[in-house]
């Protein structure tokens, strides 16, 4: 838990801002605009499929041939929406991610390169496997797993606004409960699964960073 601080937010936003903030910013935040936009209408529909699941299954099983072939056509009009919307939220998505990592690649790139810093790390004696794979690792990383995190933190709160209405009218305590355990779940998985991850994946792209050794 004591990584879970503002520190670690504080960190983040001082790489991070420097794009947001910056000369492309209008165009990141349309971007972005557009993807929540998007992942907003695909909720809606989501929950739209949902209900007239049930209602095509209860005409079904009421026989109501009417009601059946009426469900089915709004199904059906719902799926030639929902198709190209999920495809333009993928392409949204994948550009400003695309978009993100370029930009802030070029930025430490030049940062490396200017004053002939990476010079001075190497006579400084600082221990730094790889220093170009590790810049674009970890710009890779940092922009791509960012805004999946954001991305699924709105998608999910969409989603619980949504299909919690639904179920408030079937069962309060139900809404209730499934919060809770929402919540317990994510923070028993974040302490017990989270913090090993972190350091087995630190693990992970240091040793991928280390040169080969020649073949005797």
């Amino acid at each position: 838990m004591d990584r879970l601080n503002f520190s670690v937010f504080q960190q983040f936003w001082t790489i991070a801002k420097s794009y947001w903030l910056g000369d492309e910013k209008w165009q990141a935040r349309g971007l972005l605009v557009g993807v929540v936009l998007c992942l907003l209408a695909y909720t809606g529909l989501s929950v739209v499929l949902n209900n007239k699941r049930g209602v095509l299954i209860s005409s079904l099983s009421a026989q109501d041939e009417p009601r059946f072939w009426q469900t089915v056509i709004i199904f059906i009009s719902v799926l030639v929406v929902y198709a190209p919307l999920l495809a333009g939220y993928t392409y949204l998505r994948d550009r400003l991610s695309l978009q993100w990592r370029k930009w802030l690649t070029h930025r430490f790139v030049d940062n490396y390169f200017a004053n002939r810093a990476y010079y001075d790390l190497q006579i400084s004696g600082t221990e730094i496997d790889n220093p170009d794979q590790r810049i674009a690792e970890d710009v890779r990383s940092f922009t791509q797993e960012s805004l999946t995190f954001l991305l699924i933190l709105v998608e999910s709160v969409l989603s619980v606004i949504a299909f919690s209405s639904v179920l408030w009218g079937i069962s309060r305590p139900l809404v209730f409960f499934l919060v809770l355990y929402a919540l317990v779940g994510t923070l028993v998985t974040a302490v017990i699964f989270g913090k090993p991850l972190v350091r087995l994946n630190f693990e992970q792209l240091k040793r991928e960073a280390q040169p080969l050794k020649p073949a005797k």
